[in-house]
Order: C-alpha cells, then sequence, then structure tokens
C-alpha cells in the first residue's frame, strides 16, 4: 500500500473520486479497503465480483502455463497457511456500469466486458483512444498470454475484441503498454 501511495503522490492529485477495479483477482483488490477508506471514495467492480469484495474472497484463478498450474496447486495445498483468496472486505463496493464509468470519466468513456480471463473482466476505453485491459493480456519478459486464467481456451476471443476497438495504446495491468500495430502482431502469431 506504500508504494501506491507513492505512485499517486507523484501525480500530485490532491484527491481520488473513485477506483475502478478490472477484475477481482486479490493482486487488483488486495486495498480496495484501504484505498477506499483512505480517499473516502467508493470501488466499483462487475456485478460478478462485488460480494467477491464484500466477502473478503478473491477465487485464486487456474493456472495456465507449467509454473502457473504449479502455483495454482500449491496456493491450494498451502491455505491453511496462506490463503491468496483472501482480502480484506471492502465495503464501498458497487457494481460498475457504462453510465457510473460515463458519469466520472465522460461521455467519451466505455466500458468492456472480457469475460475471458474471468467471469468477472472489465477493460476501460478512455477517448477512444487508450484501453485499459486488465489481465487480458500481459506485456512483460515476452510474455502475452496472462500466466492465469479461468477460460484459457476463450482468451483469442478477449484479444479479437480488444483489437476490433482499435486504440492507439493498450494498458495491461502487468507489463508496457502496447500500440494497436503491436497487439494485432501478437494476436496473429498466437
Amino acid at each position: 500500500i506504500d508504494k501506491i501511495y507513492q505512485e499517486i503522490e507523484k501525480t500530485k492529485l490532491q484527491k481520488l473520486c473513485a477506483i475502478f477495479i478490472s477484475h477481482s483477482h486479490s493482486d487488483h483488490v488486495g486495498n480496495a479497503q484501504e484505498l477506499s477508506t483512505h480517499f473516502k471514495c467508493p470501488v466499483y467492480v462487475h456485478a460478478k465480483g462485488v460480494n467477491h469484495l464484500k466477502n473478503g474472497y478473491c477465487p485464486v484463478p487456474q493456472g495456465i502455463t507449467c509454473v502457473s498450474k504449479i502455483i495454482y496447486k500449491l496456493s491450494q495445498k498451502l491455505s491453511s497457511i496462506y490463503d491468496f483468496s483472501k482480502i480484506k472486505p471492502c465495503t464501498n463496493v458497487h457494481e460498475l456500469t457504462d453510465e457510473i464509468l460515463k458519469s466520472y470519466l465522460g461521455e467519451k468513456s466505455q466500458l468492456i466486458e472480457v469475460l475471458r480471463h474471468t467471469n468477472d473482466s472489465l477493460a476501460l476505453v478512455l477517448e477512444n483512444k487508450l484501453c485499459l485491459v486488465g489481465d487480458g493480456f500481459v506485456n512483460m519478459l515476452g510474455i502475452f498470454r496472462p500466466p492465469f486464467a479461468d477460460y484459457p481456451n476463450e482468451l483469442k476471443t478477449t484479444w479479437q475484441k480488444l483489437l476490433s476497438l482499435e486504440c492507439d495504446e493498450y494498458y495491461p495491468s502487468h507489463g508496457k503498454k502496447m500500440s494497436l500495430e503491436e497487439l494485432s502482431s501478437k494476436i496473429t502469431h498466437m
């Protein structure tokens, strides 16, 4: 949480009005309650993720690579020692709809369901130019396919949907931004 506060301070923002969550995995929502309390603002997530946050339980996604499958199995076996699925419950969480998004970010913002990584995954399009893709894909260490996904055989559908938006830039939650041309090339070679 300290690192998040440091990064927010760098932006010189005086306050946050809302927190938008791409999906309810613990690495994305683990600090939701802390941030909501600190900034006195609501948290928004897909309708299917609201109860995860309220109950403080976010299912660990299945691994789809050799390493992530091992991590997934270890997380199940070690849950009595440390449960990766548990987070601090978030009391000020609400369903994120396109109308709510537009009320905060304007008419040129758009909410896109990309329910392949999880059943509550969302992407946000800003000004018809930038797309915040959550874990729809990653772009680090030469990896594109997210190592964890609940619907791995359907990820290509998400990628095609994101590509069809024709945004200038795509920002995954993990890794560097990608241009429309880079995304197209990655999808073509998958």
